[in-house]
């Protein structure tokens, strides 16, 4: 039997439809006919948007139970998964503040220990998974909205899927669990849109970049409380891999021959599709390990319509798949630092564009692409023996970009593609181009203690960058200075710094930063 699961319909003057069996039995029992009253609750619940109202549809798994050790002994409970959430959207909405389009499945968050027992310690749970989210705009639906500048600013279209963040505890004695709940993993996310999308930014400054339309699914971190603490009795050393950071689900975002999504103001890129893997939990007390982070999975994308952005730093298409970062070392007294974690691999990033895609403002590019590893986690220090290696970075695997239409930038720096496969870095710094920089992969190694001999970690090793292919038919035109047409780049993180050994046989370690894969470009 199919189910349908609608979380909130949540309108744009604070008013509040909610399908329940609590209101179905009362009206029974007012005497409404059942056929009368099922055809009310189904125009009601997934009947279109009228104008100038949102529509938000959120399924939220329901966050797991806190233990605690100090007056009465109980475990923490694990964060439940989230149901689906899929919308179509057939009428138009016109002229809302953002969001006007709001689909998404959250897991909840595992629980979490915040004692320490006297007899037996107790550990945090992990976080549940995010459902499968998607959202299909029909060509009958025009969507048109502003785009806010606060800190709380939304999307005007966005669809998503986050696991739930995993809990902190305390490793137990028996060895049997740890401290660190894993992170949730995203569910699959999918956008198909086929009507005209138009984005004004709101005209005070910004000063953060957000995208008009975002697809999203990203793994939930691990280790940490429902008030943002973070771990500290970490994991052990043979769990740092089943304790890791969630794994962002696959996305997909198709724009058909009839969709036109035009955006206009700085820092305000058109389209936004990532995966992200969650970071890996922490340790800072004495002999614990920190977790790795999660991968990122999958993303692919197709544009067969027009997609324009008008404004700096607004890139038309932006497509990252990026694992979490790894988890911080323990520092150690007598007892050596703990290395850090690793960070998660990127995933596999595809873009076809069959259509149009213009940028008119400097650092805004046609289609930035990048499957970006995680950096790594820092070794734990040391006040009297070594200290702990540093964690080496995610890998970056495939890009590959095909061009049969149209690509049009005028800005400064404003390439028609780039695409990056990069062993350790910031996904991040997309969002803010400036130029093509390279961060740190590797983990920094922990500084060593006083005693003779005594070492510092050796820095973390820089992720390895995968192949990079892109396959131009089409048309790629650009008009600002340092505007490449077409940039591909495999980049080798570079490693971790050496922890400083404190000893007289003081001395400074750097790891070797990984080899780029191919990059390889085929036109006809």
């Amino acid at each position: 039997m199919k189910r349908f699961y609608v979380a909130s319909i949540e309108r744009r003057r604070g008013k509040r439809a909610e399908f329940s069996l609590n209101r179905l039995a009362a009206a029974l029992h007012g005497g409404i006919g059942l056929a009368a009253l099922l055809a009310s609750l189904g125009s009601m619940a997934a009947g279109p948007a009228r104008a100038d109202e949102g529509i938000s549809q959120v399924s939220r798994g329901a966050d797991g139970r806190d233990g605690e050790t100090a007056f009465t002994w109980s475990s923490a409970t694990e964060g439940k998964d989230a149901d689906p959430s899929a919308w179509t959207q057939s009428q138009p909405i016109r002229n809302v503040a953002s969001p006007a389009l709001e689909i998404g499945s959250v897991g909840g968050a595992g629980g979490s220990v915040h004692t320490k027992g006297v007899f037996h310690n107790l550990p945090g749970k992990p976080g549940g998974k995010g459902g499968a989210a998607s959202l299909s705009v029909a060509q009958s639906a025009e969507i048109s909205g502003v785009l806010g500048v606060s800190a709380q600013a939304r999307p005007l279209i966005r669809v998503f899927s986050v696991g739930g963040t995993g809990g902190l505890g305390y490793t137990s004695w028996t060895e049997s669990e740890s401290g660190i709940g894993r992170g949730g993993d995203g569910g699959p996310v999918s956008l198909n849109i086929a009507s005209r999308v138009t984005a004004t930014s709101d005209p005070a400054a910004r000063t953060r970049a957000l995208p008009a339309i975002q697809v999203l699914s990203q793994g939930g971190a691990a280790g940490v409380s429902k008030d943002g603490r973070r771990s500290a009795d970490g994991t052990y050393k043979d769990r740092v891999d089943t304790d890791r950071g969630g794994s962002g689900g696959d996305v997909s975002a198709t724009f058909d021959k009839s969709a036109s999504v035009g955006v206009t103001g700085a820092l305000a890129p058109a389209v936004s599709v990532s995966s992200l893997g969650g970071d890996g939990g922490h340790a800072s007390n004495s002999g614990g390990y920190p977790s790795n982070g999660g991968a990122g999975g999958a993303v692919d994308f197709a544009n067969w319509g027009t997609i324009a952005a008008n404004g700096s730093n607004s890139t038309a298409v932006i497509l990252q798949s990026a694992g979490g970062a790894g988890g911080g070392g323990a520092n150690g007294a007598f007892a050596a630092g703990t290395p850090g974690g690793r960070g998660g691999a990127g995933g596999v990033v595809k873009a076809l564009n069959g259509g149009t895609i213009a940028t008119r403002g400097d650092y805004s590019f046609g289609i930035m692409a990048q499957s970006v590893g995680g950096v790594g986690g820092s070794g734990g220090g040391a006040a009297f023996v070594d200290g702990g290696d540093g964690g080496g970075a995610g890998l970056g695997k495939l890009v590959s970009i095909t061009n049969y239409g149209t690509i049009t930038t005028t800005g400064a720096g404003s390439s028609g593609i780039v695409a990056q496969s990069v062993g350790g870095g910031s996904a991040l710094d997309a969002f803010y181009a400036t130029r093509p920089t390279v961060n740190q992969g590797g983990g920094s190694g922990g500084n060593s203690g006083i005693l003779l001999f005594a070492s510092g970690g050796t820095g973390g090793q820089g992720g390895v960058g995968g192949d990079v292919k892109a396959e131009h038919r089409g048309v790629i035109r650009t008009a600002g200075d340092a505007a490449h047409g077409v940039l591909l780049q495999s980049i080798g993180g570079g490693g971790g710094t050496g922890g400083a050994a404190s000893g007289s046989t003081a001395f400074l370690s750097v790891a070797l930063g990984g080899a780029g894969g191919v990059a390889a470009t085929a036109a006809k």
